[in-house]
Order: C-alpha cells, then sequence, then structure tokens
C-alpha cells in the first residue's frame, strides 16, 4: 500500500491541468464507470463537503446505496471515497493503481485525475445507488465535470485559489457555474447578485431549472449543532454554524429533486447522522475547543462568528495558513476578532512559517497576536491560556494540520 501511495502521490508534481482530455482517456481505458449511476454534482466556495455529506445521509437514509467523493483528506486518502461511510480500502486503491500504471504514466495523468477515474470505478464496482460528488477546483475543467449528474449543486461563491481560477469574483463564478448542464436541475445558495446574474445567463442558456433556495429562519447554534426552519419546517444537523442551515437547505432541495416523496421526519432522520470531522468539531470539553479547516474569508468569518454567537466571548485563537491563500482578506477576517490570537505554522506541513506568516501580519498593520514557532507548543498554551481565562478556543486555518491536531487531542481519525 505504501508504495502505491507514493506513486499516487508523485503525481502531484505535474500540477493541476486544465482541460477533461486526460480524464477521458482514463475512464475510457477503465470502460467509462461514470456514465453506469446517477449522480448530484456539487461546486462552490465554502460548504461543498458539507453539503455533500448532508446529501449523502439523507439518501442513505432512504436505503440508498450512496457514493461519495470529497477532498481533501484529513488524515488518510481513503477518507475521500466512501460507500454508505465505509472508506475505500486499501485493497481497491492498491489493485486500481497497479491495473493502470502503465496508462496512468502513458498519459501523464495528474493526482486529481486519478483519484477521480478511481472513484467512479469504485462506484461502479460496488454498484451504487447513486454518488454526490464534489468539485476538487472551479467546475468548468475540474476532472469531475465528465459526469452528467440528475442534478447540480452550487454552493456559496466567494474569492479562493485566485492564482488558478481567476481574481474576480465573476471569473470564478464562471468557472464553478462550468459544472451546470442542459436541463439539468441545478440547486443554488443565496449568491451575491453579481454570481446570481452569470448563474441565471447560464441557466437559462442551457434551459437548466434553477432553484434558488429560501433563506433558512431562525437560525440556533449550539455546541452540539444547527437548528433553523426551512420552508415552515423545523430541521437539525450536527454541524454547526450559521451556514450549515445554508448547506442543510441545499442538500434538501437536491434531494427533493433526485427523490420523490421524501418526508420531513426522513429528511431530519439523515441530516441527524451526517458525520463531517474537521468542520466546527469540537475536539476538547473543559476548556471548549474546537478545530475547523476554513481557510478563505468567507468560510473563516463563518465560523468565528458562529463560534461567539455560541459563547457570546471573543475566542482564543490558533490559526495556520497555506502560503497561496488570499493574505489581505484573511487577516481582515481575523483582526481584533479574537481575545489572544496565536500564528504557528510549518513549511514541512506545507504551510507558511510561523515567522513569515508573522511579518504578513506585521505588514498588514496586526500587531495583536503571538508568535509560537512550535505547533504543538502552540496547541499546549492555547489549552492553557483558553482554561485559564475561561474562553472557547478555536484552531483553524488549514488541513494540513489535523494529524498533530487530532493527535494532541487523542482524537481518533
Amino acid at each position: 500500500m505504501h508504495s502505491q501511495l507514493q506513486f499516487l502521490y508523485s503525481l502531484r508534481r505535474l500540477g493541476i491541468k486544465t482541460g477533461l482530455g486526460h480524464t477521458l482517456s482514463l475512464l475510457n481505458h477503465v470502460d467509462n464507470p461514470h456514465k453506469t449511476f446517477p449522480s448530484i454534482h456539487v461546486a462552490g466556495t465554502n460548504g461543498k463537503g458539507s453539503t455533500c455529506l448532508m446529501i449523502g445521509s439523507i439518501l442513505k437514509s432512504m436505503n440508498l446505496k450512496v457514493g461519495i467523493y470529497t477532498s481533501p483528506h484529513l488524515i488518510k486518502f481513503n477518507e475521500r471515497i466512501r460507500v454508505n461511510n465505509i472508506e475505500i480500502c486499501d485493497e481497491y486503491i492498491c489493485s486500481f493503481l497497479e491495473k493502470n500504471e502503465r496508462k496512468i504514466k502513458q498519459i501523464k495523468s495528474t493526482f486529481f485525475e486519478t483519484t477521480t477515474a478511481m472513484a467512479f470505478s469504485y462506484f461502479n464496482d460496488q454498484e451504487v445507488d447513486v454518488a454526490v460528488i464534489e468539485t476538487g477546483l472551479g467546475g468548468r475543467l475540474d476532472s469531475t465535470n465528465v459526469l452528467q449528474p440528475n442534478v447540480t449543486v452550487l454552493t456559496s461563491i466567494s474569492l479562493d485559489h485566485t492564482k488558478i481560477l481567476g481574481s474576480s469574483l465573476e471569473q470564478i463564478a464562471i468557472e464553478k457555474c462550468g459544472i451546470i448542464k442542459k436541463k439539468i436541475p441545478l440547486v443554488s445558495a443565496i449568491q451575491k447578485k453579481k454570481v446570481e446574474l452569470i448563474i441565471r445567463n447560464k441557466t437559462n442558456k442551457l434551459e437548466a431549472p434553477y432553484i434558488e433556495i429560501e433563506e433558512p429562519k431562525k437560525i440556533t447554534l449550539t455546541s452540539q449543532g444547527t437548528n433553523f426552519i426551512y420552508q415552515k419546517n423545523h430541521y437539525k444537523t450536527p454541524l454547526v454554524g450559521y451556514h450549515q442551515a445554508s448547506n442543510a437547505a441545499l442538500a434538501i432541495e437536491a434531494c427533493n429533486i433526485f427523490l420523490d416523496n421524501l418526508s420531513i421526519k426522513k429528511i431530519n432522520r439523515g441530516l441527524k447522522k451526517t458525520v463531517w470531522k474537521g468542520r466546527f468539531q469540537k475536539i476538547y470539553d473543559d476548556p471548549s475547543i474546537y478545530y475547523d479547516v476554513a481557510h478563505n474569508y468567507d468560510g473563516i468569518l463563518s465560523t468565528i462568528n458562529s463560534l461567539t454567537s455560541i459563547y457570546k466571548k471573543k475566542p482564543i485563537g490558533l490559526f495556520v495558513m497555506k502560503s497561496d491563500k488570499e493574505a489581505d482578506l484573511i487577516i481582515e477576517a481575523v483582526d481584533e476578532r479574537f481575545d489572544k490570537l496565536l500564528l504557528s505554522g510549518s513549511k514541512e506541513n506545507g504551510l507558511m512559517a510561523a515567522s513569515d506568516l508573522s511579518k504578513l501580519f506585521e505588514s498588514h498593520g496586526c500587531v495583536n497576536f503571538l508568535l509560537v514557532k512550535d505547533l504543538e507548543m502552540a496547541i499546549d498554551y492555547l489549552k492553557k491560556t483558553s482554561k485559564a481565562q475561561n474562553l472557547p478556543g478555536l484552531i483553524f486555518g488549514s488541513h494540513y494540520i489535523s494529524e498533530t491536531v487530532f493527535n494532541k487531542f487523542g482524537i481518533l481519525a
């Protein structure tokens, strides 16, 4: 398994390619498995994974066999590909790579192109009733966009990955809208006006029914989950955050299109069983400490606001960041929203070094932070300070620290 994963990860050196040619070539080589199952295709900036998991959980509650493909993983690659919440086994991963290594090398298939073909092959072999598929980046040229789905879903669209997708909100929206297909229903989050206009133009052109969710009402947050009213019905999800009410509404609408006769009771039963690690996940009780992988302006702001709403206090924060992120916006989201903010990181983890991150904050006029270069020491400091000051703690900014965080708090991935 180790050598096969090494080979798979080595494909990252090929970077991100634009175009579907390699994916289609590899899928053709494995007999086009993506044409054998119904699917729901999800794109957007924030909330894709949460929405996929809630859709999958609702459909599973209807006794369907559900494949789910998400990225990135937190600890193990296997997390990306699941059927009825059971991760793909090591044997299948090895077998797929061994059988197709020659073709992968021949066409210079990237990591994501290869894993997408693997996921679709697995769902076909597992004979799933439906697959819920999250895009990697963008939509238009994303490897997953070879699908002809039954429903497409757009979560909230905002600025992220600007070096790849475009520097403006409009450019990013155009890329995300690439998943819209002729006459296939689209369910969308409530978007900024300029984004909504792009979506309407695309859906009109492709004669695709366009369903924009209604604003969820009476959203209340607790440390156990999110309660809300949607279209006069009460719902609850164990995923915490104001944004999770909107993600749940997307899931409800998508499932209602995919399946007839979905009752409120069955939707709630599915929502309540949704598990999504690393998303506003409570990892310690005394003091209350959370871990969230939010890494762009909207995601980080939503997480901080949710935490402040539950505890009515400014939290203690521990922040790390990848160097390719939109620093100006993220620092704006973070600045002055914490009682104390710790900055950490390490290039070994694919993050900015803590010293570089602190210089970045200083260059933006932010001085109210504490630099703790060693991540494990930073976690210890956060825990101690949160306890002493009776304040909630938040560790956030990246998927890349998941293993360190979970190990530190004795959490099984």
